[in-house]
């Protein structure tokens, strides 16, 4: 570069230099200028605000922003005029509540004129675009009397209009078990918990009041802890629906039906009633027992004949036994087939429970048949009792008591006499079969004239097999 190249390249750099500071200068001049502005709009804000309510302000739904004191106070009065709140039924019906029908009115205590001093007037910028709700309940009064009045005139809270709502409860299904029937919800309204919201809702200011959630509510729901308590109890026990007694061949089946009469719900606790249990088991007793009682008895000639009651044989059902023995039973939850527990016992259920092996006794004919397996192995002649009424021989069905050979029957000192036998079968208390060497002849008439004291007769050699055909427990058909 020559001398004059260099000489001009510096008077540009020059002519660039000074073009650039006096654009900076123009620029800090601006800037300066646009903050001045700014401080100025902002400090014309804050004083604008001290007595104005900031952007955005609303006070029970009115909005007063920007607005003054006076002029707040103005549109809260107008807008109380104006004022309606739409109520929402549970039965499909909205209903108005008007701010005159209830003296809705602006009763000023200077609590929005604190509200408006206690402002951040010095970030009214910051209001701009958002909403500040005050809810100024003491400014907008109204006469509580009225309300009432209105309020009871109002179809959604007329409960004659309205569906209760039911609690869940149990019922049972086709097998006897307990299945939970749900709540339902109703549209019956909680009219002290509605009326709240109502006057909740004019104190705020807000334009409606939905009362779905003032629904009255049913007291016990499906998830109620003792309702699937008692559930679950039941059905514990109705496990046992099909226990089965065996009486012979008759059975006593406690069905699901039975078992239903047997449980006892009192609302809090499900539990097996030992009363009700007491009178199924005596049921089965009057069914089933002959021990004492008259019984229908078929003869050796195939007729069938009443033995009077007033015998110490036959099946007598041990209640007490057998009802401890149900309610072990079911509340074990056992099923199946079980055998019930009897004070005395028959040989069979089958002929007055007689058995196969067992002695018949005809006063009328004078006769006595002795069966083995229900095989006649003796039938003879005897004597009862003199038919009179301390010697005549008691029908009725009787067990053997005792076995004794070479007995002696009677005493001089007792009864007058004393008897020596080779075997004696004693069947209600002093009455017996024995042999009796002394009769020359049996059967017939002779007891009527010469009856024993309440003894059967036999001849000795037909009384030996009696004996060691019948053993104690044996059956004696006396009739």
């Amino acid at each position: 570069m020559t001398q004059r190249q260099r000489i001009l390249y510096k008077k540009q750099q020059a002519k660039k230099q000074q073009a650039k500071k006096r654009r900076r200068n123009a620029a800090l001049l601006l800037s300066g200028i646009g903050a001045a502005a700014l401080l100025v709009l902002y400090f014309a804000g804050a004083s604008h605000f001290k007595n104005h309510f900031l952007s955005g302000s609303e006070m029970n739904g009115v909005d007063i922003g920007g607005l003054t004191l006076e002029e707040a106070e103005t549109k809260a009065e107008a807008a109380n005029q104006d004022y309606k709140l739409s109520v929402e039924g549970t039965n499909g019906v909205t209903e108005t509540v008007a701010g005159s029908s209830i003296g809705l009115h602006y009763a000023d205590d200077e609590e929005i004129a604190q509200l408006l001093g206690s402002q951040n007037r010095w970030a009214w910028f910051a209001g701009i675009g958002t909403t500040k709700t005050y809810a100024m309940s003491k400014e907008t009064v109204y006469d509580s009397t009225l309300l009432d009045g209105v309020l009871d005139g109002l179809s959604s809270l007329d409960a004659s209009t309205q569906t209760a709502p039911t609690d869940a409860y149990l019922t049972k299904d086709a097998d006897g078990k307990y299945v939970i029937v749900p709540e339902t919800a109703g549209t019956l309204i909680d009219v002290s918990e509605a009326k709240a919201k109502i006057a909740a809702a004019i104190n705020e200011g807000k334009s409606e009041a939905d009362l779905s959630s003032c629904l009255v509510q049913p007291a016990v729901t499906q998830n109620d802890a003792g309702l699937i308590s008692r559930r679950d109890a039941w059905n514990a026990y109705m496990a046992s629906a099909g226990l089965t007694y065996s009486f012979g061949e008759n059975e006593e089946t406690i069905t699901s039906d039975v078992l239903s009469g047997l449980l006892k719900d009192d609302g809090t606790n499900v539990y097996l009633s030992d009363s009700a249990v007491d009178k199924l088991v005596n049921s089965w007793g009057k069914k089933y027992d002959t021990f004492g009682l008259s019984m229908q008895f078929k003869t050796h000639s195939g007729s069938t004949v009443t033995v009077p009651a007033g015998g110490d044989y036959g099946w007598a059902l041990n209640v007490d036994k057998t009802a401890d023995d149900v309610i072990s039973a079911i509340e074990d939850g056992g099923s199946g087939t079980r055998n019930p527990i009897f004070e005395y016992s028959a040989k069979s259920w089958e002929n007055g429970g007689l058995g196969g092996t067992y002695v018949e006794v005809s006063i009328e004919d004078q006769k006595l048949w002795c069966y083995k397996d229900g095989v006649a192995v003796m039938e003879t002649d005897v004597v009862t009792g003199l038919p009179t009424d301390d010697r005549s021989t008691y029908k009725g069905v009787f067990a053997v008591d005792a076995k004794e050979q070479n007995a002696t029957l009677g005493s001089y000192d007792v009864q007058g006499y004393e008897s020596p036998v080779s075997y004696w079968a004693p069947f209600n208390g002093g009455e017996g079969l024995h042999d009796a060497p002394w009769r020359p002849e049996f059967g017939g008439t002779i007891y009527e004239t010469n009856g024993s004291h309440g003894c059967v007769n036999i001849p000795p050699e037909n009384m030996a097999v009696i004996y060691n055909t019948i053993s104690i427990g044996t059956a004696v058909v006396v009739y």
